[in-house]
C-alpha cells in the first residue's frame, strides 16, 4: 500500500510557517525548521490515501538519530531550489528477487535522469550487483508549493556498520555521503559433549563456523579426530562475536581459548600474540600447538583402512595401502596438512580427483578420491595449512565416499598416523610470562560467562563490550 503523510495538514506544521514568517533571519529560520521538522517526526501520524495492495512501498515509522538528523538540513531549509520550506514524506522498499535499485527508483516515480544520477552517485560506494534479497531503501520525497514530490534523500544500509545517503544537489544532481557504527567485540563462553564430532556437535552448540574451523586447524596438529574422540568426551570455548554499538552482528570474531577433554584429560589451547606480533596457539605450558603437518587433514571421519598391506575391496589381491583412508559424506572438506605448494591438481587414473602439495624439505601429502576441487587449488599455487583443498568424494577406484590421504619422504610413502615432525617454537622469557597472565584471564572470563548463564537460567545475557580497538581483540 502506497501511503503519503503531507505534514502541511497538520496544526502543529501551520504553526510553524507562521512563526517562520516572522523570523528576522536565514539562519533562524533554518534553526527552527529543523526542530519542526524533528517535533514532526516525533508526532504520532495517522494514515491517509489510498492504494493497491500489491504496491511495495510501506509506509515505516520516520527516520530517527543520525539519519533523520542528516535529513533535516536538505528536507527542512528552504533553498533556490526549494523556494519554500518542503513537505516531505518517506517510503521504504524491500528489494526482491531479480530486483535492481533502477527499477525500484522508476516505480517509485523518480525521472529516469535522476534514477541515473542516483546509480552514478553511488557507484563508488555501494556495488550495486550485490545487494541482498530483502535489502531495505529508504527513500524521501519533498514537495515544493504546487511542484510534483521530488527525490530529496535516499538511506540503503548495506551492512550493519554502513549507512549510505545520497542528498539531492542541485536540479537533477546527487551526492553520496557515509556513515559509520562503532563495533565492539563481545566474549562468548559454550560448551558441549561430542556425540558424533566435534564439527557437528559444535555447530548444535552455537559455535559459529569459523571458529569451528581453527579450533579443528588448532587441534588437527596432535589429536586425531578418528581415534582419540569417546563418547561423552567435552568441548569448552570461548570466542569473540562483533557487535555494532546497537547490539547488531557484524561478523564472528577469533577463537580465544578452548580445552577439549578427552577420556578426562584436558587439551587447552589459548590464543597469544607475542611481543613481535606473531600471533598462535599454545598449550597452557606455552608449548606451540603448531607441527609440520596436521594429523588428519579432515574433520569428523573415521578411519576405514590403515597404511600397509591389505586385501584390495576392488581387486580382490593382497596391495600395498600407501595411505590412510577416511570416511566421511560427499563434500566433507579437506584441508592441507601443511604450508606448501600444489604440484598437481586433477584427474590422476584410479586416485581419480587428486591434489599433491610439496611441503619444505622433502616432504609431500597427497589427497585422492575427491568430489572436486577448492576454487585456488590450481597448480603452481600456495596453500597455508589448514586451508581448504577439496572436498570428499569417491571418484577413481573407490568403494564409496572417503578421502585417502598419503605422506610421502623423499618420494616414499610413509604411515599418516605415526610418523613424527617438529613442533613449533615454544613461548620463552617476558612472553612466556605475559602469556601466563593472558590464559588466566581467558580461563577466569570463561568461568564468569558460564555462571552468568546458569544464574540466568538459560536466559540471554548482556557481555560486557571491549571496542575493538582495544588489542588483538577483533
Amino acid at each position: 500500500m502506497n501511503i503519503r503523510i503531507w505534514f502541511h495538514k497538520d496544526v502543529l506544521i501551520l504553526g510553524v510557517f507562521v512563526l517562520l514568517a516572522l523570523l528576522p533571519t536565514v539562519g533562524q529560520s533554518q534553526s527552527f525548521s529543523e526542530s519542526a521538522l524533528q517535533a514532526a517526526s516525533a508526532m504520532e501520524i495517522g494514515e491517509s490515501g489510498s492504494g493497491s495492495d500489491s504496491n511495495p512501498f510501506v509506509w515505516q515509522p520516520p527516520l530517527t538519530d543520525s539519519t533523520a538528523s542528516s535529513m533535516a538540513g536538505p528536507l527542512a531549509e528552504s533553498s533556490p531550489f526549494w523556494p519554500e520550506v518542503p513537505l516531505w514524506h518517506r517510503q521504504t522498499y524491500a528489494i526482491g528477487p531479480g530486483d535492481t535499485l533502477l527499477g525500484m527508483l522508476l516505480e517509485a516515480s523518480v525521472p529516469r535522469l535522476e534514477a541515473d544520477n542516483v546509480l552514478e552517485a553511488l557507484s563508488n560506494r555501494l556495488d550495486l550487483r550485490r545487494l541482498r534479497v530483502g535489502q531495505q531503501v529508504d527513500l524521501v520525497f519533498a514537495q515544493s508549493g504546487e511542484s510534483e514530490p521530488r527525490l530529496a534523500f535516499m538511506a540503503i544500509a548495506p551492512d550493519p556498520v554502513r549507512t549510505i545517503t545520497l542528498t539531492r544537489q542541485g536540479d537533477s544532481q546527487f551526492v553520496a555521503g557515509e556513515s559509520t557504527k562503532a563495533v565492539f567485540a563481545v566474549s562468548r563462553a559454550t560448551t558441549g559433549i561430542i556425540r558424533n564430532s566435534l564439527y557437528a556437535d559444535g555447530l548444535e552448540a552455537g559455535i559459529p563456523v569459523s571458529v569451528l574451523l581453527t579450533m579443528i586447524r588448532v587441534y588437527s596438529h596432535d589429536v586425531d579426530f578418528q581415534r582419540d574422540f569417546q563418547p561423552g568426551d567435552q568441548f569448552a570455548v570461548l570466542y569473540e562475536q562483533i557487535l555494532t554499538h546497537d547490539g547488531q552482528p557484524v561478523r564472528d570474531g577469533v577463537l580465544l581459548s578452548a580445552n577439549l577433554i578427552l577420556s578426562g584429560k584436558e587439551k587447552p589451547i589459548y590464543r597469544f600474540t607475542n611481543a613481535l606480533g606473531k600471533t598462535d596457539y599454545y598449550d597452557r605450558s606455552g608449548a606451540s600447538q603448531k607441527r609440520a603437518l596436521l594429523r588428519t587433514p579432515i574433520d569428523g571421519a573415521r578411519l576405514t583402512s590403515s597404511f600397509g598391506m591389505r586385501r584390495h575391496p576392488l581387486l580382490g589381491y593382497s596391495k600395498m595401502h600407501k595411505g590412510a583412508d577416511f570416511g566421511a559424506p560427499s563434500g566433507t572438506p579437506v584441508y592441507a596438512a601443511g604450508n606448501g605448494a600444489i604440484v598437481e591438481a586433477g584427474r590422476k587414473g584410479a586416485y581419480g580427483n587428486y591434489i599433491r602439495l610439496r611441503h619444505g624439505g622433502d616432504i609431500a601429502t597427497a589427497y585422492a578420491h575427491l568430489s572436486r576441487f577448492a576454487p585456488r587449488s590450481r597448480p603452481g599455487l600456495t596453500v597455508m595449512q589448514g586451508d581448504v583443498i577439496g572436498f570428499v568424494g569417491s571418484t577413481g577406484r573407490s568403494t564409496g565416499p572417503h578421502l585417502h590421504y598419503e605422506v610421502l619422504r623423499s618420494g616414499k610413502p610413509v604411515n599418516p598416523l605415526s610418523v613424527v615432525f617438529p613442533a613449533g617454537e615454544n613461548l620463552q622469557g617476558p612472553d612466556l610470562q605475559a602469556f601466563h597472565v593472558v590464559a588466566q584471564e581467558r580461563d577466569a572470563t570463561f568461568t564468569l560467562l558460564l555462571a552468568e548463564q546458569h544464574n540466568q537460567s538459560g536466559a540471554a545475557f548482556t557481555p560486557v563490550a571491549i571496542p575493538c580497538a582495544a588489542g588483538d581483540m577483533c
